[in-house]
């Protein structure tokens, strides 16, 4: 498992030695970035983070999400 620096929950799989799969975990559902695995010389595998630019959402998109959330909930 790995987390990055917003704190976001990364978990590598290696379900087949020939292929490696990675789950994220983000409680936003953004992707935050790319993924790749490579094996260790009689060791676990690696995961290596490269950041990818992901805008924040605005004020107003948050503003709109909660009104229709609380409305919904009516």
């Amino acid at each position: 498992m790995a987390f990055d620096s917003a704190g976001t929950l990364y978990e590598a799989v290696e379900a087949n030695p020939a292929v490696d799969n990675i789950h994220k975990f983000s409680p936003l559902g953004v992707d935050l970035g790319n993924f790749a695995t490579f094996p260790a010389v009689d060791g676990p595998m690696f995961l290596a983070f490269e950041p990818s630019p992901v805008s924040e959402p605005s004020s107003l998109t948050l503003l709109a999400m909660g009104l229709s959330v609380l409305v919904g909930s009516f």
